[in-house]
């Protein structure tokens, strides 16, 4: 299989996400709504039309209480992936570091950013993270953020290090950091 062809497929399963995210969404309505039905004896002391009431009311609330979550995070969010960062405990690297593991992750970061013809996103390290992870995050390419994880700086060579960072710019590039936040 060939990159296009994969980039197809995988397009393909992230509109299946999506899609199977919606049926979740509305699997949930329904579970709550039969047991908003059970609790209150609606199915058995209600009319029809009672019923069709009590269920309006019930899966518009929880459809509306899911959207104002979802809203209420997005907007959160709207800081871009610097904030995704911060709030799992990131701590940016500044431009001017001397921090030698620091300045290799920056380096590269720069190097990756050129190469894929991007802004430098902000960079971050998970000081509190020993395991090998990094993540991107954010809207667009013009707020993105990298966060790499502690143990990946001390464990990954910078050939290794390189290739991490290179996986996240097809993240940011790719667009795939919009529909993840």
């Amino acid at each position: 299989m060939n990159f296009f062809e994969r980039q197809r497929v995988v397009r393909r399963q992230s509109a299946r996400l999506v899609f199977l995210f919606f049926v979740a969404v509305v699997g949930i309505i329904l579970v709550i709504d039969l047991a908003v039905a059970f609790a209150t004896g609606a199915l058995t002391a209600a009319s029809g039309a009672q019923l069709v009431g009590y269920l309006g009311f019930t899966s518009v609330a929880v459809a509306a209480a899911i959207g104002l979550a979802a809203l209420v995070r997005t907007v959160s969010l709207r800081g871009g992936g610097g904030r995704v960062a911060r709030e799992l405990g990131g701590v940016l690297v500044p431009p001017d570091t001397r921090d030698p593991a620091l300045r290799r992750l920056r380096n590269v970061v720069e190097e990756m950013a050129i190469a894929a013809g991007v802004s430098v996103p902000e960079i971050y390290v998970l000081p509190h993270e020993q395991s090998i992870n990094a993540f991107a995050a954010g809207w667009s390419t013009s707020d993105a953020a990298i966060a790499v994880t502690q143990g990946a700086l001390d464990r990954l060579n910078r050939d290794e290090l390189q290739g991490v960072i290179g996986h996240e710019f097809s993240h940011i590039v790719n667009g795939d950091m919009r529909l993840n936040i």
